[in-house]
């Protein structure tokens, strides 16, 4: 499903984001999720420092804004989803001032 396909969707599929272990594609650099990932990432960036910031949220992409109640989905590597939202998802809706959840990023090379 593409980033376009996803956010005609709506609420109803974004509602899922928690709830299946799926990929999400990224979502484009100048949509509402890409805006708000760019200011958030600066702020974490600041927040934890250059060296854990490249290493844990460096990979990490928006997907989109759920819009029933603004969550923001940050796509990053299957491997680190559970890790992040255990450890940087609360820093971040701090930051963020808005709920945010990690979600399994598809990656174009993927099949």
């Amino acid at each position: 499903m593409s980033y376009r396909d996803l956010q005609a969707a709506g609420a109803s599929e974004l509602a899922r984001l928690e709830a299946q272990p799926k990929r999400y594609p990224a979502a484009p650099d100048d949509s509402e999720a890409g805006v708000l990932w760019r200011s958030l990432a600066g702020e974490m960036r600041a927040a934890i420092g250059d060296d854990l910031f490249d290493v844990w949220l460096g990979p990490c992409r928006p997907v989109a804004v759920r819009k029933a109640d603004g969550v923001l989905g940050i796509g990053a590597p299957g491997e680190n989803v559970g890790w992040l939202n255990d450890r940087f998802r609360p820093l971040c809706e701090r930051l963020a001032g808005r709920p945010v959840v990690f979600v399994e990023l598809q990656y174009e090379d993927a099949a």
